[in-house]
């Protein structure tokens, strides 16, 4: 009788182990999300920060130049 109740307590730790397991997958897979989100949001960032900067620059080789000419008169447009 002792050795098949110790039967029983062997199979109630596989359980546990294998619902650790489980866990331990959905915590990589959030983590995993998160990252990949957090990656989008720095290329779109970026991406904005480096049109913001070609404006800039546009704007300060020279205010009667050509191109700033035609940026202020599409900004004016787009208003």
């Amino acid at each position: 009788m002792k050795g098949h109740e110790d039967d029983d307590d062997d199979d109630d730790d596989d359980d546990d182990d294998d619902m650790k397991d489980n866990h331990d997958d959905i915590v990589v897979n959030v983590i995993d999300d998160d990252i990949l989100i957090m990656k989008m949001i720095r290329v779109i960032s970026f991406h904005i920060f480096k049109m913001n900067i070609i404006l800039l620059t546009d704007f300060r080789v020279g205010e009667n130049n050509i191109n700033s000419m035609i940026i202020n008169h599409t900004i004016k447009s787009l208003r």
